[in-house]
């Protein structure tokens, strides 16, 4: 159906055109999905519905096609594995002290959870209302003016990379964190239910568990993630290396 669509869009283009730059058009016949079977390559996410819609697809082409999954997704699937094995080891490392926080607070060892509230509370762009981004920025200017800071890449949406890009910022900020908390909520009135985010934030950045974890995620990103990034977007380039 979409291809019959294509066509009759390249219909319409071709009428609408003037036959002066008629003949840099192809004709609606050109149009064909067995185009793919002249090594034509087919990706896809790793999901299971994604992969067997591929495998369908691959057995209507009449030639060789090449399937192969996205690698943006196959990076993000090696990095959901890794938060899962290391909240696994920290849940079971901090079971105690987990017992005694304050269900309320919703404090876990899973790094995207983390990762998502500090972007919250401390993105310098104040793009959430309970946040403090913008007063913690006018902190820093006031108590340590000239101090590198690093901001948060933005954790909306679903990728399960965001611990990796969220780590080095919470890594390189963590004691000017921990300062600027504690003088908020030694300033403000406790009992208030909208200071969750920050009492949530407070114990996770005084975490030294945590830290040493968001400095390993900082290291993968550096060494891992980003270089794989710049893998899946120029792979296109790297014919002449073959």
């Amino acid at each position: 159906m979409q291809l019959d669509q294509l066509k009759h869009r390249l219909t319409r283009v071709r009428e609408c055109i003037g036959d002066e730059f008629l003949h840099l058009l192809p004709t609606e016949d050109g149009i064909s999905i067995d185009k793919l079977g002249q090594l034509g390559t087919i990706t896809t996410d790793t999901c299971n519905n994604a992969q067997k819609q591929r495998q369908l697809l691959s057995l209507k082409i009449q030639g060789k096609v090449i399937e192969q999954d996205c690698h943006h997704h196959l990076r993000n699937v090696w990095a959901k594995a890794v938060e899962i094995e290391l909240s696994k080891y920290l849940t079971v490392m901090l079971r105690d002290s987990l017992g005694k926080i304050d269900s309320s607070l919703r404090v876990s060892t899973m790094f995207t959870p983390f990762a998502k509230a500090y972007d919250k509370e401390f993105s310098l762009a104040a793009n959430y209302p309970k946040g403090h981004g913008e007063l913690f920025a006018e902190w820093m200017k006031e108590n340590y003016p000239g101090k590198l800071l690093f901001h948060v890449e933005s954790t909306h949406g679903s990728r399960q990379d965001i611990m990796f890009t969220a780590s080095l910022a919470i890594a390189m900020n963590r004691a000017f964190n921990i300062e600027f908390l504690d003088y908020c909520l030694r300033m403000l009135d406790k009992t208030k239910k909208e200071h969750v985010l920050q009492w949530n934030l407070f114990v996770l950045l005084s975490s030294l568990e945590m830290a040493a974890q968001a400095r390993l995620l900082a290291i993968m990103y550096l060494s891992i993630i980003l270089p794989l990034r710049w893998l899946a977007g120029n792979t296109h380039k790297l014919a002449s290396f073959h």
